[in-house]
Protein backbone atom coordinates (compact mmCIF):
# COMPACT_ATOMS: atom_id res chain seq x y z
CA UNK A 1 0.00 0.00 0.00
CA UNK A 2 1.16 3.43 -0.82
CA UNK A 3 0.30 5.43 2.00
CA UNK A 4 1.60 8.51 0.98
CA UNK A 5 -0.96 8.85 -2.45
CA UNK A 6 -3.25 7.45 0.44
CA UNK A 7 -3.02 10.05 2.43
CA UNK A 8 -2.82 12.67 -0.60
CA UNK A 9 -6.71 10.70 -1.55
CA UNK A 10 -8.09 10.86 1.82
CA UNK A 11 -7.00 14.66 2.55
CA UNK A 12 -9.16 15.92 -0.50
CA UNK A 13 -11.89 14.94 1.47
CA UNK A 14 -15.01 12.86 0.38
CA UNK A 15 -15.94 12.45 -3.69
CA UNK A 16 -14.85 14.77 -6.45
CA UNK A 17 -16.18 18.24 -4.77
CA UNK A 18 -13.79 20.71 -4.25
CA UNK A 19 -13.72 22.20 -0.44
CA UNK A 20 -10.96 24.81 -0.56
CA UNK A 21 -9.06 25.78 2.34
CA UNK A 22 -8.15 29.12 3.04
CA UNK A 23 -6.17 30.66 0.33
CA UNK A 24 -5.72 31.56 -3.09
CA UNK A 25 -5.86 28.95 -6.32
CA UNK A 26 -6.22 28.94 -9.94
CA UNK A 27 -9.26 27.19 -10.96
CA UNK A 28 -9.69 26.73 -14.65
CA UNK A 29 -13.09 26.18 -15.64
CA UNK A 30 -13.76 22.84 -17.58
CA UNK A 31 -17.45 23.14 -18.89
CA UNK A 32 -20.48 25.41 -18.38
CA UNK A 33 -21.75 23.93 -15.17
CA UNK A 34 -25.43 22.11 -14.81
CA UNK A 35 -28.24 22.84 -12.72
CA UNK A 36 -29.13 20.60 -10.27
CA UNK A 37 -31.29 20.77 -6.84
CA UNK A 38 -29.87 19.72 -3.00
CA UNK A 39 -32.55 18.60 -0.60
CA UNK A 40 -31.04 20.06 2.63
CA UNK A 41 -32.66 20.78 6.36
CA UNK A 42 -36.94 20.70 4.26
CA UNK A 43 -35.78 22.73 1.85
CA UNK A 44 -35.45 22.41 -1.58
CA UNK A 45 -31.59 24.45 -2.57
CA UNK A 46 -30.60 25.49 -6.13
CA UNK A 47 -27.55 24.78 -7.18
CA UNK A 48 -24.82 25.05 -10.26
CA UNK A 49 -22.10 22.31 -10.51
CA UNK A 50 -19.20 23.19 -13.14
CA UNK A 51 -16.28 20.85 -13.58
CA UNK A 52 -12.78 22.51 -13.00
CA UNK A 53 -9.31 22.03 -12.84
CA UNK A 54 -7.28 23.45 -9.75
CA UNK A 55 -3.53 22.33 -9.93
CA UNK A 56 -4.52 19.20 -12.04
CA UNK A 57 -6.92 18.01 -10.30
CA UNK A 58 -10.41 17.60 -11.24
CA UNK A 59 -13.71 18.18 -9.01
CA UNK A 60 -16.98 19.88 -9.36
CA UNK A 61 -17.59 23.29 -7.72
CA UNK A 62 -21.11 22.99 -6.46
CA UNK A 63 -21.94 26.69 -6.18
CA UNK A 64 -25.40 27.73 -4.46
CA UNK A 65 -27.40 29.95 -6.60
CA UNK A 66 -28.15 33.57 -4.82
CA UNK A 67 -29.42 36.83 -5.74
CA UNK A 68 -25.87 38.92 -5.41
CA UNK A 69 -23.00 39.85 -6.83
CA UNK A 70 -20.84 39.37 -3.96
CA UNK A 71 -21.51 36.03 -3.78
CA UNK A 72 -19.71 32.59 -5.52
CA UNK A 73 -22.70 32.26 -7.94
CA UNK A 74 -22.81 36.15 -8.55
CA UNK A 75 -19.68 36.48 -9.21
CA UNK A 76 -19.51 33.79 -11.79
CA UNK A 77 -22.57 35.06 -13.45
CA UNK A 78 -20.36 38.53 -14.14
CA UNK A 79 -17.29 36.43 -15.54
CA UNK A 80 -20.42 34.32 -18.03
CA UNK A 81 -21.79 37.58 -18.85
CA UNK A 82 -18.67 39.67 -19.30
CA UNK A 83 -16.58 37.11 -21.23
CA UNK A 84 -19.83 35.43 -22.87
CA UNK A 85 -18.68 32.01 -21.35
CA UNK A 86 -17.17 30.11 -18.36
CA UNK A 87 -15.88 27.17 -20.27
CA UNK A 88 -12.16 27.34 -20.29
CA UNK A 89 -11.67 30.67 -18.30
CA UNK A 90 -9.01 30.60 -15.78
CA UNK A 91 -9.85 32.17 -12.51
CA UNK A 92 -7.92 33.51 -9.10
CA UNK A 93 -10.15 32.27 -6.41
CA UNK A 94 -9.38 33.58 -3.00
CA UNK A 95 -11.19 31.94 0.00
CA UNK A 96 -10.91 33.35 3.74
CA UNK A 97 -12.97 32.86 6.58
CA UNK A 98 -15.75 34.70 7.88
CA UNK A 99 -17.92 34.89 10.83
CA UNK A 100 -21.75 35.13 9.67
CA UNK A 101 -24.16 37.21 12.58
CA UNK A 102 -25.17 33.96 13.93
CA UNK A 103 -21.60 33.59 14.60
CA UNK A 104 -21.11 30.83 12.50
CA UNK A 105 -18.13 30.88 10.38
CA UNK A 106 -18.45 30.12 6.76
CA UNK A 107 -15.68 30.06 3.63
CA UNK A 108 -15.86 34.05 1.97
CA UNK A 109 -15.08 33.75 -1.57
CA UNK A 110 -13.89 36.21 -3.63
CA UNK A 111 -13.00 35.39 -7.16
CA UNK A 112 -10.51 38.05 -8.84
CA UNK A 113 -11.55 38.67 -12.35
CA UNK A 114 -15.15 38.95 -10.94
CA UNK A 115 -14.19 41.77 -8.98
CA UNK A 116 -12.43 44.10 -11.44
CA UNK A 117 -15.10 43.25 -14.34
CA UNK A 118 -18.02 44.14 -11.17
CA UNK A 119 -15.89 47.02 -10.06
CA UNK A 120 -15.70 48.53 -14.19
CA UNK A 121 -19.66 48.26 -14.36
CA UNK A 122 -20.29 50.73 -12.03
Amino acid sequence: MNYDEEYKRAKKGSGTFWKPNVGSYTVKILEEGTERTQEWEGKTIEKLGIPIDVDGDQYVWSVTKANSLISTYGQLMAVGKFKGKLKGETLTVVIMKQKGRDGREFNKVTIVEAAKLIAGDQ
